[in-house]
């Protein structure tokens, strides 16, 4: 994880509630220590939705409204980088592991794990387990699929045209205005 400094990648989710079937699909862009941009690809409602975090600043453009968002980022941040090596630690100590086997996903070799949660904490568990892909190289989850308690599928998440340390510009992460939108500065000391 120290090595890598920025990463990209496109990250399709499906979740199925009952009959019903929700899709998406997100462009992700992340560079060390504090820079972050998301851009909503599907469904179409959200797309061209735009979240870039230059470490200074959040900026969120709705293009339905076309109104920025402008938050100075919080002393503690809320939209911190994701630690994989933390996600798989958590699911070490929590949940019985399994290795199913070594696949892969867009020509990078994974781990194929299924975990089991260890304990039933409550009378009610949400999930009844997972199967994850993790890259053999850089121990990012590539694919998850989440289980409810009956055993069937709920969420699907993969992610494709993973990129590592491709020294991705700070200017990926300066957000520019779009022409005629609305400006709203959001002041995090009015929530305390």
């Amino acid at each position: 994880e120290d090595s890598i400094q920025d990463y990209s990648y496109t990250m399709q989710m499906t979740s199925y509630f009952g009959e019903e079937t929700q899709e998406s699909e997100t462009r992700v862009l992340q560079k060390k220590p504090n820079k972050s941009k998301t851009i909503s690809i599907e469904p179409e409602e959200e797309a061209g939705t735009i979240v870039v975090s230059d470490g200074e600043f959040i900026w969120t453009y709705d293009p339905k409204i076309n109104t920025v968002m402008k938050m100075e980022m919080p002393e503690t941040p809320i939209l911190e980088e994701i630690d994989y090596t933390e996600i798989i630690d958590e699911f070490l100590n929590e949940t019985d592991v399994s290795l199913l086997g070594v696949k892969e996903i867009d020509g990078r070799p994974v781990y194929l794990l299924e975990t089991i949660p260890k304990e039933k904490e409550e009378e009610f568990q949400f999930t009844d387990g997972m199967k994850l892909w993790v890259d053999k190289e850089t121990w990012m989850p590539l694919r998850y699929e989440i289980y409810d308690s009956n055993g069937d599928l709920m969420i699907e998440l993969e992610i494709h045209d993973l990129k590592l340390n491709t020294g991705i510009p700070d200017s990926e992460f300066v957000f520019e205005m779009p022409e005629g939108a609305t400006l709203k500065t959001v002041d995090l000391d009015s929530f305390e």
